[in-house]
C-alpha cells in the first residue's frame, strides 16, 4: 500500500515538472515572437516564474495559472520588463512595460 502512494507521489510530481515545462516554453516561445512583431529584444532568452496559483477554466477544470515576467529591450541601452499569464498551456494576458497589452 505504500509503495502504491510513493509512485502516485511520484507520478504526480513528475506531471507537475512536465506541466510546467511545457507551459514555461510555451511563455518563451509567445514572448519571443510578440517581441519579434514589435521589433524588441527578448533579452536573455528567458522568462521567469513570478506566481503560480490554481484557477479553474472556462469549462471548469482546475488548471495551474502562472505568472512569467521577462526582460526585453528596445534600444539596447534600456531594459524594460513584460509579463505573461497563463492558464495550463494557453496565453490568457501578454503585457508590454511601454502599453502594448495583448489578452489571448
Amino acid at each position: 500500500m505504500l509503495t502504491l502512494f510513493a509512485l502516485l507521489g511520484l507520478a504526480a510530481i513528475i506531471g507537475f515538472w512536465y506541466d510546467a515545462l511545457r507551459a514555461k516554453e510555451r511563455a518563451r516561445a509567445v514572448c519571443l515572437q510578440a517581441c519579434q512583431q514589435q521589433g524588441l529584444q527578448l533579452l536573455d532568452d528567458t522568462v521567469t516564474l513570478d506566481k503560480l496559483w490554481v484557477r479553474r477554466s472556462a469549462e471548469g477544470w482546475l488548471l495551474f495559472e502562472r505568472r512569467y515576467i521577462f526582460e526585453f529591450t528596445d534600444t539596447g541601452a534600456q531594459r524594460h520588463e513584460g509579463l505573461v499569464v497563463m492558464l495550463g498551456t494557453q496565453v490568457q494576458v501578454l503585457a508590454l512595460s511601454g502599453g502594448d497589452l495583448f489578452i489571448g
